[in-house]
């Protein structure tokens, strides 16, 4: 029995479809163009690296040994956890292949619908336990950091800074949530320029913090510099 005409043009336009992409696949991972993807992420990597020690420099010279630097820290690993439990480098690098299959076999159209879909469960699971997280802040921050502040006897007041800085910082993990999935979904579409500056425009935002608003804002300013970072990190790749 013959299958229906419309079943036929879908089945060739699926079969044509497929053909085009394997051809713009195979031009992709030609030798020259692996090569030059090898070449611009090991330079970011390298240049990520060599700001993240530029990064450590202006934070010591701002802060020194200050105790708030301690709060700082601390407050840090919040959104540092929040961004690993739900949205980080593991799930962009799995959703890699899962994103280059789908649009393989079933189009670029169905490629989107599945990064869509997976950027707004990120993007709502990630904002739910941020919001937790500011909230259980003051019950949290005791817990990471139990003897923050009791060797100069400012236990009280490192520890509300450092509730303070982590719930400044809890807007970062919102950032990354996303950025880490564009990072996922431009690497597979063989695009490593943007995700290669990424990672440098947020150590140019901590870098920012330390070095001109903290002299301000002291260590607000650095940790509305992990913020600008952040942003800096998503907008790049959108």
């Amino acid at each position: 029995m013959m299958p229906p005409m419309s079943e036929g043009r879908e089945h060739s336009r699926g079969a044509r479809w497929r053909r085009v992409a394997g051809a713009v696949l195979r031009r992709a991972l030609s030798p020259r163009r692996v090569a030059g993807a090898a070449g611009l992420v090991a330079t970011g990597f390298i240049a990520s690296r060599l700001l993240g020690l530029l990064r450590s420099v202006a934070i010591a010279d701002a802060f020194g040994t200050e105790a708030e630097l301690g709060a700082y820290f601390v407050a840090f690993r919040v959104p540092d956890l929040v961004f690993q439990l739900l949205a980080g480098a593991a799930l962009a690098s799995a959703f890699i292949p899962v994103f280059s299959r789908v649009v393989l076999d079933e189009g670029e159209d169905e490629g989107w619908r599945l990064a869509s879909s997976v950027l707004n469960l990120i993007s709502l699971a990630t904002l739910v336990l941020a919001a937790i997280a500011f909230v259980l802040a003051p019950l949290v921050v005791p817990l990471l950091a139990p003897g923050l502040g009791e060797e100069s006897g400012r236990a009280d007041e490192l520890h509300a800074l450092a509730v303070e800085l982590t719930r400044v910082m809890l807007l970062s993990p919102l950032m990354f949530g996303i950025s880490g999935m564009l990072t996922g979904i431009l690497n597979g579409r063989q695009h490593f320029l943007a995700p290669a500056i990424a990672p440098l425009l947020y150590n140019l935002g901590i870098i920012l913090g330390a070095v001109v608003l903290a002299e301000r804002w002291g260590v607000h300013g650095l940790a509305w510099g992990v913020v600008i970072g952040s942003v800096g990190h998503l907008v790049v790749q959108v």
